[in-house]
């Protein structure tokens, strides 16, 4: 996401935030959720781009590894 960020490619960055779901290997709908909330906040009320994703990007979902003590 940074890189999408910094070359200013703000349509990408929704596809983006909704990569990052996933904790232990599966989908939270908590997470999904937040992902929305954070979508509209990095917009601050603007209308959110829709773009399709570039030839070769890769939008599989990222998994976060989490471990509970």
């Amino acid at each position: 996401m940074l890189k999408v960020v910094v070359a200013k490619q703000f349509d990408r960055v929704p596809a983006q935030f909704r990569r990052w779901t996933k904790a232990g290997g599966v989908v939270f709908q908590g997470l999904k959720n937040r992902r929305e909330a954070e979508i509209v906040v990095f917009f601050d009320g603007k209308p959110v781009p829709k773009a399709a994703p570039m030839q070769g990007e890769d939008l599989s979902l990222e998994d976060v590894d989490v471990k509970v003590n």
